[in-house]
């Protein structure tokens, strides 16, 4: 047996010995819309190393497919689901190969649906490429490609437009708003009743050119008066309006609601049913509203001719308060005073004068007689409360501050009654002294003012002990423990106690905290000289380098600020040990 050639060579055998422009590692041609990429050289525009024939390479050619898939619209973007185009498009299965598989292998078994327009009614039973047309395509792209799917518009205009019968009448509004898809001359979708004139009664009846004769169905008259002509002559005075009276059930059927009666109520004995017996037995006739015109006045004329004034029309006898006019007597009705019933001030019917100068003829003093008869000086007829003395008048006692703004009741409300109290001077004789009688007899204004309790904003700390530097800055309650002001401390001890412990009492030079310190701070202040004048680098040198912490007897810690001595020996070791005048041998 002859021996077996090596893979390598074999393959450059195929290779050199294969005709030009043939395909040697492509598994069949490709079919003829892609027949411009069918060679050895093109194989990577569609496949790659371990991902086989990924969906990014199909889209970045077919960019309308990959505009629908991301848009999610058309079948392509809503219906494909996790397949890739390799699952659907098959290639290399020869030139004449369709790329596209209809279900049942035509594209009339394909279910529209799934590209979001469902072909309802006549759409249903048109043909495919009826509609999908190149004439149809409404995407310039899309019209570049032959036999292509895409680029059909979903709107009626688009694809009727020159079908339209109402000469663009209704542009903008979709014709699905009247039309459905079986047949373009029934109105299966409209409803006059959310038209500007719903049909009802006999309107229901009349056919669509009656009304829409041009045909034009946009401004059609909606008035009575312009399709009906008024039976009534000019001077009954009934107006345009005929809905007032009629409805569309039928002219002969007069419905006038009595509540619109435009000249007189139709109320108590004037609800009369038959209308002719004021209007005429046609119906044409304008009565008078005025009520001497059917009435006989009994006053013989003393009051005028608006009996309505006084007097309503279920029964004479009983007189409207509404309708009287109160403000033409002696006494006009004012705030409260117009919710009052008739009978309150007149019992039984009597008009006869009543006192009412003074508010005592008819209300009780609450004040016992304390202010006087003049309720008007702090009452109105609006109401009882608030009263409206006026606080410029609060001479007693002036009402400034915090005080203008409390209730009369907090003051003047006493065990369940008014007193008006004269003479209150004093704070504490309405205000419990928070201070536990600390300030003796001291007023409280030499403190606070009458806008605010806190803060004290009219005591002068400068006065009694100045508050200067960190102590300006310090909250009141830091040295006022428990709301205590008098006696209060004022040694620096007494706050901040002694970090020292007693250094500065127990040797001599006896030194106060102010010998060191100020409010400004804690540090910075100590003129060293007075002690060991720091020369030299010992002016550079930090304060802990020779001021060390230590700790005292007891175990508790301090920083020694009293060395007892100003040696150098004492913190400098001599650098002069173990050598002679002559130096190191």
């Amino acid at each position: 047996m002859a021996p077996r050639a090596p893979w390598p060579a074999l393959a450059l055998a195929l290779l050199v010995g294969a005709p030009a422009g043939a395909q040697v590692l492509s598994p069949g041609p490709l079919a003829t819309p892609h027949a411009d990429i069918d060679s050895d050289d093109d194989c990577m525009k569609c496949h790659t190393r371990g991902e086989g024939v990924p969906d990014r390479l199909c889209r970045d050619c077919h960019t309308l497919i990959d505009q629908r898939i991301a848009q999610r619209r058309g079948y392509h973007g809503r219906a494909i689901g996790g397949r890739t185009c390799a699952d659907c498009h098959k290639d290399h299965r020869g030139r004449g190969a369709a790329l596209i598989r209809w279900p049942g292998g035509r594209p009339e078994r394909f279910s529209h649906v799934l590209t979001g327009y469902r072909l309802d009614g006549a759409h249903a039973e048109v043909g495919c490429r009826d509609c999908h047309t190149r004439a149809r395509i409404t995407e310039p792209e899309a019209r570049e490609i032959d036999g292509t799917w895409l680029g059909l518009p979903d709107t009626c205009g688009e694809c009727h437009h020159s079908d339209d019968p109402h000469d663009g009448e209704f542009a903008g509004r979709a014709c699905t708003e009247c039309h459905g898809q079986v047949r373009w001359s029934e109105l299966d979708r409209f409803d006059h009743d959310r038209a500007r004139f719903p049909l009802v009664g006999q309107h229901a009846e009349v056919a669509c050119g009656d009304c829409h004769t041009q045909p034009r169905y946009t401004g059609t008259a909606t008035e009575c008066v312009d399709c009906h002509q008024s039976p009534h002559p000019a001077e009954a005075r009934f107006g345009a309006d005929c809905a007032s009276c009629h409805t569309a059930r039928g002219w002969q059927r007069v419905i006038y609601p009595r509540a619109d009666h435009r000249f007189f109520p139709l109320e108590g004995g004037h609800a009369l049913d038959d209308c002719g017996a004021c209007h005429g037995e046609k119906g044409n006739a304008a009565p008078s509203p005025a009520c001497g015109r059917c009435h006989e006045d009994v006053h013989d004329d003393r009051f005028g001719a608006r009996c309505q004034s006084c007097h309503d029309i279920v029964d004479w006898r009983n007189v409207r308060r509404d309708a009287f006019d109160h403000s033409r007597t002696a006494f006009p009705l004012k705030g409260l005073h117009v919710a009052v019933t008739c009978d309150d001030c007149h019992p039984r019917g009597k008009l006869k004068p009543i006192a009412h100068d003074r508010c005592l003829d008819c209300h009780a003093d609450p004040h016992e007689g304390e202010v006087g008869a003049d309720c008007e000086g702090c009452h109105v007829e609006q109401g009882f409360r608030p009263a409206t003395w006026p606080i410029a008048k609060h001479t007693t006692f002036a009402l400034g501050g915090a005080h203008r703004a409390t209730a009369c009741d907090d003051c003047h409300r006493i065990e369940d009654a008014w007193r008006f109290r004269k003479g209150v001077v004093e704070c504490h004789e309405c205000h419990e002294d928070r201070h536990g009688g600390q300030f003796g007899e001291r007023a409280c204004t030499t403190c606070h003012v009458d806008t605010h309790w806190r803060p004290a904003s009219a005591f002068d700390h400068a006065a009694v002990w100045a508050l200067e530097g960190q102590h300006a800055e310090a909250a009141c309650g830091h040295c006022h423990a428990g709301g205590r002001y008098a006696e209060t401390p004022r040694a620096c001890d007494d706050c901040h106690g002694g970090p020292h412990l007693g250094q500065f009492a127990a040797t001599s030079p006896r030194l106060d905290c102010a010998d060191c310190h100020t409010p400004a701070g804690w540090s910075g202040t100590y003129d060293h000289t007075r002690a060991w004048p720091l020369d030299g680098a010992h002016a550079d040198a930090e304060c802990d380098a020779c001021h060390k912490e230590v700790a005292v007897a007891d175990g508790r810690m301090t920083v020694r600020w009293r060395l007892g001595f100003t040696d150098c020996a004492r913190c400098h070791s001599s650098p002069h040990r173990g050598s002679d005048a002559g130096g190191d041998r």
